[in-house]
């Protein structure tokens, strides 16, 4: 038998073998770490992406409807084919739940049947892959064994999308009449929406239902609403500014129409609402990007007027005048009494008179709707806004009907007070016509949107989780 002595290049070569053997385990033991572990960093980003993708996709579809919570469920199962069904994975529909607070705990998440039920407060949506079936959500170590493990590793990432904010200007007025009433009568009659008639351009600066000489109007506070608790701060002009540059609210809905109100002692915010004319001026200015131009930048007045009223109309708005007992416009008398066509201001910029049908049949009544001394005559057939385009500096930037503002129309009396508590009763569409001043906010009545339904006024959808 050969032997060597210690120290000898052959006793050396047998441990080196012993060392190199050990080695070689620990060496596949961490090469199948990073193998292993990149598997599943590749299988999360994946469920991630996918994830993302139904919960973005069914928040955009939830609109206060249960057929708006039944296209996001079915969304999620389109989407879920498109990405994954190579696989013949079905989807979980309990891995898609509703909420109307993305912080709920688990109870306050709502399958989509539970969700219908309730469907006007559902504005998130949540995907939890963790639901999934295991053959989608596991990856099985491979290498990694070597090191012993052998635990599949569970990868359930989740996803919540859903509206931050409520495209309504934190501004409100009061509510000049009841829900619906008719003006006139037979082929005249008109359809009156809270006391407002379409067409008509109100200076929202001079309305009140008590008939005092000055208007009353209130800005809502953009940061809460009236289930949270009010702070005055959040009522300055200087908080105010930026969300009336947007014309949005910091919330995605209104529970019961309640807000925090503040009485204006002076508008001062005119200038924010001139951003859609592409003007950035005064205190507080917007940027566009908080208050980008609207794609129609031109001024309805003076002479900018439309061509059928006549060669100047100096008013943007109707003529403030006491009406049975509330400050409203010569455009709510019902008496006899005529006025140039000029007092009327500019009408129809937007859209026509409304029939009691919700039609648009009137727009050969005007000398009926409107009579003036001399009778004036419209002979337009298109809405002037969305027919004439004035291109702004930064086209690319420009939105299109940044000028129609969905204001809330207020139960009044609101209580007493700097600050208080108001309902919403709906909210009124009124386009801008004109640029706002200190004195004056010229808005065209276009209709009402019900309370109901401000699930349509949320803003876009987004990730937030």
């Amino acid at each position: 038998m050969t032997t060597h002595a210690p120290g000898s290049p052959a006793r050396q070569g047998g441990a080196v073998m012993i060392l190199y053997a050990l080695a070689l385990v620990m060496i596949l033991g961490f090469a199948g770490l990073v193998l292993d572990l990149g598997m599943a960093y590749a299988r999360m980003a994946q469920l991630q992406i996918v994830a993302d993708q139904i919960a973005l996709s069914a928040a955009t579809r939830l609109d206060g409807t249960a057929a708006g919570v039944t296209a996001a469920a079915n969304s999620a199962v389109d989407r879920w084919k498109s990405r994954w069904g190579v696989n013949n994975t079905a989807w979980v529909p309990d891995a898609l739940r509703f909420s109307d607070d993305a912080n709920a705990g688990e109870a306050g998440w709502l399958s989509a049947t539970a969700a219908a039920t309730a469907p006007a407060t559902m504005v998130y949506a949540r995907v939890d892959t963790g639901l999934l079936a295991a053959r989608v959500r596991q990856v099985q170590p491979t290498l990694m064994s070597v090191l012993g493990v052998t635990a599949p590793m569970d990868i359930r990432p989740r996803s919540i999308a859903g509206r931050r904010r409520l495209r309504v200007l934190p501004f409100g007025i009061c509510a000049m009449g009841p829900e619906t009433a008719t003006r006139g009568s037979g082929s005249t009659a008109e359809l009156v929406s809270y006391g407002f008639r379409s067409g008509i351009a109100y200076n929202l600066l001079m309305l009140n239902t008590t008939g005092a000489a000055m208007g009353e109007y209130f800005y809502v506070n953009p940061l809460v609403n009236g289930d949270a608790p009010n702070d005055p701060n959040a009522l300055t002009d200087e908080t105010v500014a930026p969300f009336m540059c947007s014309g949005t609210l910091a919330y995605p809905r209104i529970p019961g129409g309640r807000v925090h109100v503040r009485r204006a002692d002076a508008f001062n915010l005119w200038n924010q609402l001139n951003s859609r004319f592409e003007e950035y001026l005064g205190a507080n200015p917007c940027n566009k990007l908080n208050g980008p131009a609207d794609t129609n930048i031109k001024n309805y007045v003076g002479n900018n007027v439309l061509s059928w009223q006549g060669p100047t109309v100096p008013r943007a708005t109707a003529l403030s005048k006491v009406v049975n007992g509330k400050l409203a416009t010569i455009a709510e008398l019902t008496t006899g009494q005529t006025y140039l066509p000029a007092e009327y201001g500019t009408r129809w910029a937007y859209g026509p008179a409304k029939n009691t049908d919700g039609s648009s049949k009137l727009m050969s009544s005007w000398a009926a709707l409107y009579p003036s001394s001399p009778a004036a005559t419209y002979t337009q057939t298109t809405s002037p806004y969305r027919s004439y385009t004035q291109p702004a500096t930064e086209m690319a930037k420009a939105q299109n009907l940044r000028r129609l503002l969905y204001v809330p129309l207020l139960q009044c009396p609101v209580p007493a007070g700097l600050y208080a508590d108001a309902t919403i009763l709906a909210y009124g569409r009124f386009f801008l016509t004109a640029k706002a001043s200190a004195g004056e906010l010229p808005g065209e009545f276009a209709g009402v949107l019900a309370r109901d339904a401000e699930a349509r006024l949320a803003d876009e959808a987004e990730l937030l989780e």
